[in-house]
């Protein structure tokens, strides 16, 4: 009976932990658009029809670990987040911005990921003593402090601590993602590359891009001296917001067939139906537990 009921409890307790689980863009094995879309993320597709640019997915204020070929990942909340991919599905470019943080922060959040990317920190120190002088660079408040992995690293990753525009917590950092058949002529594959991309160092294996100290800043703080506007919760009302951050009108959701008009407007999020498959299952897990500690306690 114990046995049973110790099985039953573990069951409850993975289907919990499965429940509480970080969405996952694995893009290990390959960088279909599919990897983004079957994560468990809430998103939106853009695309205005064929001939009209790239689509796109967007996310925006979600955690998401990101998975990198030869076992190397990097987990965030994500403040925003753009995927831009082919008509066939493979992804292009991919663009994820951090939190908002301050400029202690930035600079340690810029020797982690360059640590794990195996990219020199010697700009950092440089880059810190520019801020707190107050060196201008133009167009910017300060000169942006940049990695890039060049060629040697597929995908090529781009990682920047820019100006956030927010008088507050001026800094945000950027990952940008980049696949490219002029990277590898010879037609490289993840496969490939997970033997062939440099290794991160022991312990650098999975990073967060968030602030390092593990706060979170307020970004509604810095949005009211930038525009005056109040966005208390007691007086944001339903669609204030759509002023600081306008969003085009998604015309196509969730959907990659080419065979819909490009005119098509639709609104839909990713219907996921195992967390409540799930919770159905750990109530019964629950239920079974009592009666069966009932029926022990009669005999």
């Amino acid at each position: 009976m114990k046995k049973i009921i110790i099985t039953i409890a573990g069951l409850c307790l993975s289907l919990v932990y499965t429940l509480a689980a970080m969405p996952r863009i694995d893009l290990s094995e390959n960088h279909h658009i599919d990897r983004v879309l079957e994560s468990g993320l809430n998103y939106k597709v853009y695309d205005a029809g064929p001939g009209r640019g790239s689509p796109f997915v967007r996310f925006m204020d979600q955690d998401v670990e990101v998975l990198f070929p030869g076992g190397r990942a990097v987990y965030l909340r994500v403040r925003r987040a753009n995927f831009t991919y082919e008509r066939d599905g493979q992804i292009i470019t991919a663009s994820l911005f951090t939190e908002l943080m301050p400029d202690n922060e930035a600079a340690n959040l810029a020797r982690i990921v360059m640590t794990s990317f195996n990219q020199s920190t010697s700009d950092i120190e440089r880059w810190e003593k520019e801020v707190a002088e107050g060196i201008d660079h133009y167009p910017s408040r300060f000169e942006d402090l940049r990695t890039a992995t060049g060629w040697n690293h597929y995908p090529n990753l781009i990682f920047r601590i820019k100006d956030s525009q927010n008088p507050t917590y001026e800094w945000e950092g950027e990952l940008g993602l980049r696949w490219s058949s002029r990277q590898y002529p010879e037609g490289w594959s993840e496969s490939q590359a997970a033997i062939d991309n440099p290794k991160p160092p022991p312990g650098y294996e999975r990073i967060s891009l968030n602030p390092p100290s593990g706060r979170f800043y307020d970004r509604v703080e810095g949005i009211e001296m930038a525009t005056g506007l109040d966005l208390t919760p007691e007086n944001n009302q339903p669609g204030k917001g759509s002023e600081l951050l306008p969003e085009p009108e998604p015309l196509m959701e969730n959907e990659l067939s080419q065979n819909l008009s490009p005119t098509t407007s639709s609104v839909q999020e990713p219907a996921s139906y195992l967390p409540w498959v799930m919770a159905v299952f750990l109530l019964l897990a629950i239920a079974v537990i009592i009666s069966l500690a009932l029926r022990n306690r009669r005999r």
